[in-house]
């Protein structure tokens, strides 16, 4: 009986601590929060020029620290502007262009990942229902290092 209530005793004060520690918590968060305006920022400096919304989202800096800067890159399943299918476009600040020679599908997941170290410049990763870049077999992920 007494084992019954030593654990119960400590399940209660385990309880208790959460308890606290969330109620602490609540009031701090709330003691320093500071109101701030979320708004939309509409997107008139980038075209909407696709027949099908984006899936997946990155910005990739083919020269890391040198001197060009960061793309915006967009993938999914759309035809690129012109009629061309290529699933993922780069914007560089005046119009959307492919990115390598694509892929056959639908692209939905992107980063921009510096395989060989920070010093290196970085290469593109894009995943989801694809399988080939161009004329090479890639099984639903490839690699872009800007160049090909």
């Amino acid at each position: 009986m007494r084992t019954f209530h030593r654990r119960r005793a400590s399940q209660i004060r385990v309880r208790l601590l959460a308890i606290l520690a969330v109620a602490s918590g609540a009031i701090s968060t709330s003691t320093w929060a500071q109101p701030c305006p979320l708004e939309w920022i509409p997107s008139s400096e980038v075209p909407q020029q696709f027949n099908c919304c984006f899936e997946a989202i990155a910005t990739h800096d083919a020269d890391g620290a040198g001197g060009q800067n960061a793309r915006l890159i967009v993938g999914s399943w759309f035809t690129f502007p012109g009629g061309i299918v290529r699933q993922i476009v780069a914007w560089d600040d005046v119009a959307w262009q492919p990115v390598g020679d694509g892929v056959n599908g639908q692209v939905r997941a992107l980063v921009s990942w510096h395989r060989d170290g920070p010093e290196q410049n970085p290469v593109l990763v894009a995943g989801g229902r694809f399988f080939y870049s161009g004329g090479t077999l890639v099984n639903h992920v490839a690699v872009w290092d800007g160049a090909s």
